[in-house]
């Protein structure tokens, strides 16, 4: 009597093949769900920069101008949920753009940090006359 037990489980050729299919996998998936990240996070920035807006026009409608108030304390941009609450604060940093705020003006920008800097689009500006901008195509950013 052959006292031979048969072998169960699986065999080195065919976990092998699970690895590099797994690899080729991860390969091609990794990269598309970061570029779908990224393009959320900036999706998600270009709203909050509508709200800081709605902020200086809500601003401008009290003190009849954007810069200031009546006392001549200068305009800053306060924290709104739509940065704090969704950790956007970590990947972009809000302010008006440099030299931009004046009494009829302002251009707000969401400047790029961290793991955000890997997007193509950069800088996202928006003006007081609700003119969109980036450092690569408007139309594809915006």
């Amino acid at each position: 009597m052959n006292s031979r037990r048969q072998q169960a489980g699986f065999t080195l050729m065919s976990v092998l093949i699970t690895v590099v299919i797994d690899g080729i996998l991860s390969a091609i998936a990794i990269p598309s769900y970061q570029r779908y990240v990224i393009k959320s996070r900036r999706i998600q920035a270009e709203s909050c920069l509508v709200q800081y807006a709605q902020y200086m026009e809500r601003f401008r409608s009290a003190q009849m101008r954007y810069d200031q108030d009546s006392s001549g304390t200068a305009n800053t941009l306060p924290d709104i949920d739509c940065t704090t609450e969704s950790g956007l604060d970590s990947y972009y940093a809000f302010d008006f753009a440099k030299d931009s705020l004046a009494r009829r003006t302002f251009t707000l920008e969401a400047d790029p940090q961290g793991a955000q800097t890997q997007d193509d689009c950069g800088t996202l500006t928006l003006t007081e006359a609700g003119v969109e901008g980036a450092d690569e195509d408007v139309d594809q950013c915006w």
